[in-house]
Formats: C-alpha cells, structure tokens, sequence
C-alpha cells in the first residue's frame, strides 16, 4: 500500500513538474508572439506618419507652385521671378567662390558694383525681350 501511494506520488510529482514546464513554455511563447505583433504595429503606425508627413510636404509644395505660378502671370509677378533669378545667380557664384579652388570671373573685374551690374543687366535684357511677359505670347 506504502508503495502504492509514493508511486502515485512520483507520478503526480512528475505530472505537476511536466505541466509547469508546459505552462512556462506557453507564457514565453505568448511573450514573444505579443513582443512581435507590437513591434508590427509601431512599425506600422510609424509607417503612416512618415506617409502623411510626405503627402502634406507635397500638398504644401503643390499649393506654393500654384500660387507662384498665379503671381508669375503678372507683370509685378514677372519682375519678382526675374529678381529672385538674378539673386540666385549671385548667391549661386558665390557659393562657388566659397567652396571651390577655382573662381568663375566674367570678362569685368570680380567686384561687388560688377556682379549687382551684371545681374541688373540679366534682369534689363530679360525684360527687353519679353521672355517673361505673359502679353507678348
């Protein structure tokens, strides 16, 4: 009888140990399988905030492009165009004064009164030729 009952024990032993290795088993398995749907949703939500962000820097772009087009099919607006062009023709020459070895120099001394004369002439032979007059097309 003695021997019965510690068999029955060592079997009961044996099932309980089984079982709690099976029960720590399924909570790490439970643990990863919440740990990786998490990350896929960070990386999801992630994803549609970069989206959105992108859509809205493109909508922005879209309605500036409009706009400057409106205010360019004037005469004021084609006069600001060819200004902010020859201002960026200045600061273009002189980043590249800045950052190059070499320098680019027009057939006049490389002064300050020569590169504002040779982007008012830019602008003064632009508007003689009506390239951006929306009237003369």
């Amino acid at each position: 009888m003695k021997a019965e009952r510690d068999k029955r024990a060592t079997v009961l032993d044996s099932e309980g140990e089984r079982q709690a290795a099976i029960n720590v088993a399924e909570g790490e398995k439970q643990a990863k399988v919440l740990s990786a749907e998490g990350d896929r949703a960070q990386q999801i939500l992630t994803a549609e905030g970069e989206a959105q962000a992108i859509e809205l820097v493109a909508t922005a772009k879209a309605m500036a492009i409009r706009t400057i087009g409106e205010s360019a099919a004037t005469g004021p607006g084609q006069k600001a165009v060819q200004l902010d062009l020859a201002t960026q023709a200045i600061m273009a020459k002189q980043n590249i004064a800045k950052e190059s070895t070499v320098v680019l120099m027009g057939d006049k001394a490389s002064d300050a009164g020569s590169v504002v004369a040779e982007a008012v002439a830019v602008v003064t032979a632009m508007n003689k030729s009506g390239a951006f007059n929306p009237d003369s097309a």
